[in-house]
């Protein structure tokens, strides 16, 4: 069977670029026209790699898309999102100062959708990057991971101890929930804590959970 990477969130394309060689068939996400432009320019050499210029969420459609700078830098556009960043996320610490730089439109897919046109039904990696969506898209997916068909898995989320909330209407993304929904079927092999420190003005937001699926009988 076919080695499938599901990479949603590329950004730029670093991480991507070290692992899709690792993959016979690898499709990645990003939603910035500009980024996507680039990155399908960078693997049209390679027929396994498709690039899609779409935003994964819940619903199909248009949405709109919230392009990030930080502050005095013009080329970095992480933390985009479909939410804005809030001012609580700003004035918790001096290395948070991000702003939107524009919104844009952008087509919003289902990940269940495209993977049901697609026929895949057995994925090798799961790579989830969505800024505060991870949660929310993991959901339309759940059944893949109930059925074990998700082999390995990372996604982005938020500390439980974060009360800040980083995006203005931004769903719960919240550790515990991806633990919650998937540890009856998969052991959490790596957990990235960064560097809290409750007395310091400066917190990580983000920690990156790891999954992998538990062998059979267990």
């Amino acid at each position: 069977m076919a080695k499938v990477l599901i990479y949603i969130g590329l950004n730029q394309g670093g991480s991507f670029d070290k692992i899709f060689k690792d993959f016979d068939v690898c499709y990645g996400f990003e939603p910035i026209p500009l980024l996507a432009g680039r990155l399908q320019e960078r693997y049209r050499p390679f027929p396994s790699v498709h690039i899609i210029n779409a935003a994964v969420c819940v619903n199909e459609g248009p949405v709109s898309f919230y392009v990030s700078k930080m502050e005095g830098d013009h080329d970095n556009m992480q933390s985009s999102s479909l939410c804005e960043v809030s001012d609580g996320y700003r004035n918790n610490g001096p290395k948070n100062q991000v702003f939107t730089k524009e919104v844009i439109t952008v087509q919003g897919i289902n990940l269940a959708n495209f993977l049901s046109q697609h026929g895949i039904t057995e994925i090798d990696t799961y790579i989830s990057d969505a800024e505060g969506y991870d949660f929310s898209i993991l959901q339309t997916v759940k059944p893949l991971f109930d059925e074990r068909r998700v082999k390995h898995a990372q996604f982005e989320s938020e500390p439980d101890y974060v009360a800040v909330e980083q995006r203005t209407g931004q769903p719960l993304n919240k550790s515990s929930l991806f633990i919650d929904a998937l540890i009856n079927n998969y052991d959490l092999v790596g957990m990235q804590q960064g560097n809290y420190d409750p007395s310091s003005p400066t917190r990580w937001f983000n920690r990156d959970l790891e999954f992998r699926v538990k062998p059979e009988g267990e």
